[in-house]
């Protein structure tokens, strides 16, 4: 039986003494046993992996780099490879951020803000209290061009920026010449007026792409005029393509509801009340283009130029 003094088992004292130096030199030459791991390689310098300070505080030993290692290592690694990795992870995300100043987001922006009057509304209110600095409810270029904005208030100060004339014309809720600058009203007219243009444009093309192709149908006496009698009650040819359906019913609806500005597309002479002609339909976006005043072309072209 071994007496308490001459335990096995270390006592507390002894187990938070540190290791003497003469543990450590042995330890230090011993060829079997090498204290710090090297890696080496014909391509590349030894690295010596070296623990860190947590390592080396939950340890009981005191660990230290091997000296020949260390003398034929040119390069040491000071970053993890984890680290390293989060790093390049972190780059790559930078690299795809967009700015709100961008093309393509100032895009989806106008997009937001053309489907939504609410959201319009709200951020113009938002512009002017940051913009108009005299409170005046007009927003003139020097003003816009003084304001830095990001997002949907961007699109608003671009708007205006460019727009000189052309934006302040949009609403006559002025005494005499609009020359004050930019309102509110402006803004939600220039909205309006652009987006009513854009819809009418893609009406003329509609009729254009998707009605010839059925035209013979829906021509019930086959005198080749589409009278007001037969969109009245003919049907539609369907469609397998539901899109296709779909776009045909909506230009026969646009025949109906503009079928005296319609027949009158192309001059069909001494027959042009008989209806509308095939000839009118496939005038039907080039006399839209043709009969736009020159503020609607400009409109067009200043919202193209902020979505591009």
């Amino acid at each position: 039986m071994l007496d308490k003094q001459t335990s096995d088992k270390p006592s507390k004292e002894n187990a938070n003494r540190p290791p003497s130096p003469d543990f450590l030199q042995e330890i230090e030459q011993s060829p079997a046993r090498p204290l710090v791991p090297v890696t080496e390689s014909e391509s590349s310098p030894a690295v010596t992996t070296k623990p860190g300070p947590a390592a080396d505080a939950g340890s009981g030993a005191t660990t230290r780099p091997d000296p020949a290692a260390e003398a034929g290592s040119t390069a040491t690694s000071k970053l993890p490879v984890a680290e390293s990795g989060q790093a390049g992870e972190d780059s790559q995300k930078n690299s795809e951020m967009v700015s709100p100043g961008q093309d393509e987001t100032s895009s989806k922006f106008l997009d937001e803000l053309m489907r939504d009057p609410k959201l319009l509304n709200k951020t113009i209110n938002t512009y002017f209290r940051k913009v108009d600095a005299d409170g005046d409810g007009h927003v003139t270029e020097k003003e816009a061009n003084g304001a830095f904005l990001n997002g949907r208030e961007k699109v608003i100060q671009d708007l205006i920026k460019g727009g000189g004339d052309l934006i302040q014309n949009q609403s006559n809720d002025e005494w005499g010449k609009e020359d004050d600058g930019a309102t509110r009203d402006d803004i939600k007219a220039a909205f309006n007026n652009w987006m009513s243009n854009r819809h009418d444009a893609e009406s003329a093309s509609r009729v254009t792409d998707y009605l010839p192709a059925v035209f013979d149908e829906m021509d019930s006496d086959g005198d080749g005029f589409l009278s007001g009698k037969e969109l009245d009650n003919s049907n539609v040819p369907d469609d397998k393509d539901f899109l296709t359906g779909l776009n045909r019913a909506l230009a026969a609806l646009e025949l109906r509801e503009n079928y005296d500005k319609i027949k009158d597309n192309y001059d069909d002479g001494r027959f042009n009340n008989l209806g509308i002609s095939l000839s009118d339909i496939y005038a039907s976006t080039d006399s839209f283009y043709k009969n736009q005043t020159q503020e609607q072309k400009d409109l067009d072209e200043h919202f193209a130029d902020l979505a591009s």
